[in-house]
């Protein structure tokens, strides 16, 4: 037989073939010791060796600095209802390692403490918080007040706050209830839609704070004040545009900490696409 022929496969490799030594000390250093939080993108085409590139840098920052890193391979979740969703979770399940290896001396109690915190943080992310997100209302409130029955009427239940009565006035208006009920169902539904952003707004800032209290503790103390967290998130361009939008958007959302950094791999055409598509739905030029 002849000489084999070299060859380079599309996997990912942490043995830098194509020469990236020098974007991956530069990267490191930006990711370990920029101020935070921070969000750094790695833009290329598919095959470009972005995956290769940032699996570099996470192993020169485990190596090298007081950093703790999680990857979250954002394609595999791509399937789930809720991408952003698994990215949290992945984050807090590090949080939640690091607080049990023991690196960060602490008391049982405190311990304890903080791992009943990290599963209310898990718990809150199923609360109903997203209700209007899923759920929506059209209401032609002229036909409402004047007491037509069949009024253009869309409900999303999951809007509906529990223990409520709007659901009752919903039944009550479409089996023909009196007129009084329309404005009754009207001023309901504003109440409604209030304290979901009243709701919303408390969840994300106690979640942000709750958040920010362990990578402290448990991040930033590994390196005597300098620790860092930093989030590798590959292959988005890969998910569908809206879903990498809504990752990005919960980035900005819960995790924009102190301590925290996170590094993008990402085709910036398909963020742009998935911003593009996100507000034209809501009637928003982009």
């Amino acid at each position: 037989m002849g000489a084999r022929i070299p060859t380079l496969t599309d996997s990912h490799t942490v043995d830098d073939l194509l020469d990236f030594e020098p974007y991956v000390v530069t990267l490191a250093g930006l990711l370990a010791e920029t101020g935070t939080p921070l969000t750094v993108g790695v833009f290329g085409d598919w095959g470009s060796g972005k995956t290769s590139l940032l699996k570099m840098v996470q192993k020169r920052l485990n190596a090298t600095g007081p950093c703790l890193t999680v990857w979250f391979d954002a394609w595999k979740y791509d399937q789930q209802e809720t991408l952003w969703r698994a990215l949290l979770l992945r984050v807090l399940r590090a949080v939640r390692a690091a607080i049990e290896d023991g690196v960060i001396p602490a008391e049982a109690a405190q311990k304890r403490k903080d791992l009943a915190q990290l599963d209310d943080l898990e718990a809150a992310l199923y609360r109903d918080v997203e209700r209007e997100e899923v759920g929506k209302i059209e209401i032609d409130a002229g036909k409402l007040v004047g007491g037509t029955a069949k009024a253009a009427l869309q409900f999303g239940l999951s809007l509906v706050p529990a223990g409520t009565t709007l659901a009752q006035l919903v039944s009550g208006l479409s089996g023909g209830a009196e007129a009084g009920a329309s404005e009754d169902l009207l001023a309901g539904l504003r109440r409604a839609r209030t304290q979901i952003h009243v709701d919303q707004v408390q969840f994300l800032e106690q979640f942000q704070d709750k958040f920010g209290e362990l990578v402290k503790r448990y991040v930033i103390g590994r390196g005597e004040g300098h620790g860092r967290f930093v989030v590798f998130v590959d292959d988005l361009d890969r998910c569908l545009p809206e879903k990498a939008v809504e990752v990005l958007e919960a980035i900005k959302l819960f995790l924009d900490v102190p301590g925290c950094a996170f590094a993008l791999g990402l085709a910036p055409e398909v963020i742009a696409r998935g911003i593009e598509m996100k507000y034209r739905e809501k009637g928003i030029d982009a």
